[in-house]
């Protein structure tokens, strides 16, 4: 008998310990929890002996199908008109410390849901429903509409076609009793320093703590809410431990640790840089903060400083890629319990968003308001700062349209961008998946001298010649991936565009900024255009140990983990990853696959092919003949050879080249 999931899949996590390598999927007919090698092939359930595809789901693309006849409906039109969505418990993580002193014992696993689990919920639901107490604790005001929450030209996501009307909506009984309960022994705290601190905490905890959050098999943990800067209702919600064991994320007792950690260093403060060593700390910063520091909460717009200052460090907005009140009113509604009547910013039911530096459909403001707003604060920014100030903030867009309206911006406020240097930074990509996966930290000066008028062509080669002595000095420094490479060529080019701001011409017409920008992105994209042979060939020279470091090293390009791995360049297995190299068992089952079926054969393929017929014995002219009028086989074979030492690949050739003569 075969049956069909009803989920999208049914994997639930990937095996540890003695079954690492393996893949643990939920039966579809008796629930239970069984390992397979291969999630995307038939699995016999070994309790009730049910065959199943594990990978064969009725849910995506925002439909499901009929298990029997396979008919499709819209999920959120299900939820329409069933009042709701329902949820049953069918997995659970779980740890155990005694296990943990134990070697021969797993301290952490899963099981199937039984009775007793599903008791243990209803338990803890009559408790919140008998408890008109905690019920004041918890925010339940109804979700405003925005470009986030409802589908825009933002947001493809509509939290209220999804059955989420109010704030409550987002847990389940069991999460809300658990949070009101932590929000009250919060309120109980005396001091209001320790009490915020804490709160601190508990608005950190909201990211996981919710029935918005799935879990991620393939990693073996529960998602971020925002992970993607919008709200995304899961089909499989994952409910987290809110207290915490000694592993999980999202804890509140993590976040405490995060927030005293944070505290510490506040006392404490060092910096970090990189030695030949590893990674080092400076002793701690001995200097003060001025006793006479003022702190202040306005809009950058409006502030007027009685003296200059020598430097500013800011974070501006990103047109509309972050719309900060949408996504702050899910942690506001919670802190405002406790601080609604304590600050006068906390009052208002819902974040501000009149006066926000945004593009936002909802509230109606335009590109050219954001661009019009942007360019108003760097201009403020530009009379508060000394002459010899610095001004440094952080940027997140790979899009040339946006770079240009932000270099147009700060050129035309009075700066000079001194520099651009790559943030690498622990968060998901955003919603667009062409956006960069650096936090690009821009510094610029007030401006000397006015610019100078050039023309297009002449500033072109300017930018060529810097490019290229950068890259002479980047290639003695090989710890750089090949995107953060191409974030300093960029900081190279804008530097010597600001020289020339606004005055730059191309055939006797004025070239705007956001022109300039994407000339420069096509100047440079060679640096980021890298394919899977020339990532393989890096790594040959220096292969990593661990493949979150082989991510580290592809991070920036073109190139993603899932090509590298579905062409076998990369494989992983319990020593770490392996490289595809010719004589890999799986790498050889590709090429012959790719060999014997003409579909992506490429040089690489071709070459790693002739070797392996080479150290067979075998011959080698069909395969020359045919690929007689691939011009760059010779090339790489010299490649190959250079980054192997195996003159093999020079030699492959030869017999081809006899032939020609």
């Amino acid at each position: 008998m075969v049956t069909q999931s009803p989920f999208s899949d049914r994997r639930v996590a990937n095996g540890r310990y003695d079954h690492k390598g393996e893949y643990l999927v939920h039966c579809p007919d008796c629930e239970a929890l069984v390992y397979t090698d291969d999630w995307e092939a038939e699995t016999t359930c070994t309790d009730c002996e049910t065959t199943f595809d594990p990978s064969a789901g009725t849910v995506g693309g925002g439909e499901y199908a009929c298990r029997h006849c396979g008919q499709r409906y819209p999920v959120t039109d299900a939820v329409a008109e069933q009042g709701g969505y329902s949820q049953r418990l069918y997995a659970i993580e779980y740890y155990c410390p005694t296990c943990d002193g134990d070697r021969d014992s797993p301290a952490k696993g899963y099981k199937a849901a039984s009775d007793a689990d599903r008791e243990r919920y209803e338990t803890a639901a009559d408790e919140w429903a008998a408890s008109d107490e905690l019920r004041e604790y918890v925010p339940d005001d109804p979700i405003p509409e925005g470009a986030i929450t409802a589908a825009s030209s933002i947001s493809g996501n509509d939290l209220f076609q999804h059955g989420y009307t109010a704030w409550t909506d987002c847990y389940n009984d069991r999460q809300l009793l658990a949070l009101a309960t932590l929000l009250r022994a919060i309120d109980d705290v005396e001091e209001p320093l320790i009490q915020e601190y804490l709160l601190l905490a508990f608005s950190d905890m909201l990211r996981f703590n919710t029935m918005l959050v799935g879990y991620q098999a393939s990693k073996n943990h529960i998602n971020d809410l925002f992970q993607t800067n919008t709200f995304d209702p899961v089909t499989r919600p994952a409910e987290a431990n809110p207290w915490g064991t000694d592993y999980g994320m999202g804890t509140f007792r993590k976040s405490v640790q995060m927030v005293r950690d944070g505290i510490e260093y506040a006392h404490a403060p060092t910096d970090r840089y990189l030695t030949p060593e590893g990674d080092t700390a400076t002793a701690r910063f001995t200097t003060p903060i001025k006793t006479d520091s003022e702190l202040h909460q306005a809009d950058m717009r409006d502030v007027e400083l009685s003296e200059p200052v020598d430097l500013i460090i800011t974070d501006p907005p990103y047109y509309d890629q972050l719309l900060y009140a949408d996504l702050a009113d899910y942690f506001y509604v919670w802190q405002r319990q406790l601080l609604g009547d304590r600050y006068e910013a906390f009052a208002p039911a819902l974040t501000p968003r009149t006066g926000s530096i945004v593009e936002n459909p909802f509230t109606e403001q335009c590109a050219s308001d954001f661009e019009a707003d942007l360019a108003e604060a760097f201009a403020t920014m530009e009379r508060q700062l000394a002459d010899d100030g610095l001004l440094a903030f952080t940027y997140r867009y790979t899009d040339a349209a946006a770079w240009g309206t932000l270099v147009d911006t700060v050129c035309d406020a009075g700066f000079t961008i001194e520099q651009l240097y790559p943030l690498s930074v622990n968060v998901p990509s955003f919603t667009d998946a062409s956006d960069a996966e650096f936090d690009v930290l821009v510094v610029a000066v007030p401006r000397v001298e006015q610019p100078t008028p050039t023309s297009w062509r002449a500033l072109r080669r300017e930018m060529h010649r810097d490019v290229g002595e950068l890259r002479e000095t980047l290639e003695r420094e090989r710890s750089l991936s090949q995107g953060e490479r191409g974030v300093l060529e960029l900081g190279a080019c804008l530097r010597r565009y600001s020289e020339h701001a606004g005055r730059i011409e191309q055939d006797g017409e004025p070239m705007d900024a956001r022109a300039v920008v994407e000339a420069m992105f096509t100047l440079i994209e060679d640096a980021g255009e890298l394919t899977a042979t020339d990532i393989f060939l890096d790594l040959l020279d220096d292969m990593p140990d661990d493949i979150a470091a082989v991510h580290d090293s592809i991070r920036g390009t073109n190139v993603d983990m899932d090509t590298l791995q579905q062409r076998r360049l990369i494989i992983e297995s319990p020593e770490g990853p392996q490289l595809g190299t010719w004589d890999a068992p799986a790498r050889i089952r590709y090429v012959d696959h790719c060999v014997a079926n003409e579909t992506n054969v490429t040089p690489l393929v071709k070459l790693q092919f002739l070797r392996r017929r080479f150290e067979r014995g075998e011959s080698l002219q069909p395969q020359l003949d045919a690929w007689r009028d691939d011009e760059g086989l010779q090339a790489l074979a010299s490649r190959l050879a250079d980054a192997t030492g195996d003159e093999t690949y020079r030699r492959l050739l030869a017999e081809r080249d006899t032939t020609d003569l």
